[in-house]
C-alpha cells in the first residue's frame, strides 16, 4: 500500500514539474485585411458570352405600339391641316372687316378733304369717328394658334394690321389738329366780338352802350381762359389780349363823347376798335391756314398709307 501509494505522489510530482518549466503557447490574434493588403487573384471559370446572343434575346417587335403611334402622327397631320384651313378662314373675315373699316375711313376723309382750307365742324367729327372705328379694328387681337402651327394667312393680316396701325397714328395727329381749329373757331364767336355801337344817342343809351363794352371784355376773358394753349394760335391770343388792355381807356372817351354829342370822336373810337376786331380776324386766319396745312400734309400721308394698304390687304386675299 505504501510502495503504490509513494509512486502516485512521484507522478503527481512529475506531472506539476512539467506544468511549471513548459511555456503556454497563448494563440495569435487574427489580423484583418487592410486596403493595402492585396488580394489573391481567384480563378472562376467563366467565359463571356457573344454580344449576339444577349441583344437577340431581348430583341422583339412590339406591334400595337407601333401602330398606335403611326395612328397619332396621321391624327396630328389631319389636325395641323385643319387648324391651317382654320386660320384661312379667320385671316378673310378679319380682311372683310379691315376693309369695312377702310371704306368708312376713306369716305370720312374725302369729307374732310373737300372743306379745306375751311374747318368744318361736322365733317371733323365724322372724321375723328371713322379714325376710332379703324383704331379698334386694327387694334383687335389677331386670332392665336397652338405652338408649332402653320400661321397661314394669319401672317399676311399681321403685316396689314401694322400698316393700319401706322394709319391710325397719323389719322390721329389729324384729329387732334381738327379739334384744336374747332375749338378756337367756335371761340372766335365770343372773342372781341364789338357790340353794336352808335356814333351819337340820348343820354339814357349811354350807359348800357359802356355797359355792353364791360361784358364784351368779361365774356372775351372768360373765352380765353377756357382755351387750351397752343403755338400756332399764340399770336392770335396775344392780339386779343393787347386789344383787351387797350379797352378801358378807349371805353371812357367813346362815352365821353357821346355824352358830349361830339359825334366825329365818337365814330373815330369806333373805327378804331373797329380794326383792333380786324387786326384779330386776319390773325385768327393765319393760325387757321397754317393748321389747315398741317392737315393736308398729313393728308397725303394717310392717302399714301392707304393705297399701299389697299395693295397688301388684296395680296393677302
Amino acid at each position: 500500500m505504501r510502495v503504490g501509494r509513494r509512486k502516485r505522489e512521484a507522478n503527481r510530482r512529475t506531472i506539476i514539474d512539467m506544468l511549471e518549466t513548459t511555456p503556454a503557447q497563448v494563440p495569435r490574434p487574427v489580423q484583418r485585411p487592410t486596403g493595402d493588403d492585396t488580394i489573391t487573384d481567384l480563378d472562376f471559370d467563366w467565359r463571356p458570352q457573344p454580344l449576339e446572343r444577349i441583344v437577340a434575346s431581348d430583341r422583339s417587335f412590339r406591334w400595337p405600339i407601333l401602330g398606335a403611334a403611326i395612328v397619332l402622327a396621321a391624327v396630328a397631320l389631319i389636325a395641323v391641316r385643319g387648324l391651317g384651313t382654320i386660320s384661312d378662314s379667320q385671316a378673310d373675315e378679319r380682311l372683310a372687316a379691315y376693309n369695312a373699316e377702310v371704306a368708312t375711313f376713306s369716305t370720312a376723309l374725302d369729307a374732310l378733304e373737300a372743306t379745306l382750307p375751311e374747318i368744318d365742324i361736322e365733317s371733323a367729327l365724322a372724321f375723328s369717328v371713322a379714325t376710332e372705328g379703324l383704331r379698334s379694328a386694327a387694334t383687335e387681337d389677331l386670332p392665336g394658334l397652338p405652338p408649332f402651327v402653320p400661321q397661314g394667312s394669319l401672317g399676311d393680316v399681321a403685316a396689314v394690321q401694322d400698316h393700319l396701325l401706322t394709319i391710325v397714328d397719323v389719322a390721329t395727329r389729324i384729329s387732334a389738329d381738327l379739334d384744336t381749329a374747332a375749338t378756337y373757331e367756335t371761340a372766335s364767336d365770343r372773342l372781341f366780338v364789338i357790340p353794336p355801337l352808335p356814333f351819337e344817342a340820348p343820354e339814357e343809351l349811354i350807359d348800357p352802350a359802356g355797359e355792353a363794352i364791360t361784358d364784351m371784355q368779361t365774356l372775351t376773358l372768360a373765352t380765353l381762359a377756357s382755351l387750351d394753349p397752343d403755338d400756332r394760335f399764340a399770336a392770335y391770343v396775344a392780339r386779343i389780349e393787347d386789344a383787351l388792355d387797350s379797352i378801358p381807356v378807349w371805353n371812357d372817351g367813346y362815352l365821353l363823347a357821346l355824352r358830349r354829342g361830339d359825334r366825329e370822336s365818337a365814330e373815330a373810337l369806333i373805327v378804331d376798335i373797329t380794326a383792333q376786331h380786324q387786326l384779330i380776324e386776319a390773325e385768327f386766319e393765319v393760325a387757321l391756314t397754317e393748321v389747315s396745312n398741317a392737315i393736308s400734309g398729313r393728308m397725303e400721308e394717310v392717302r399714301t398709307a392707304l393705297a399701299e394698304a389697299e395693295v397688301l390687304t388684296t395680296t393677302s386675299g
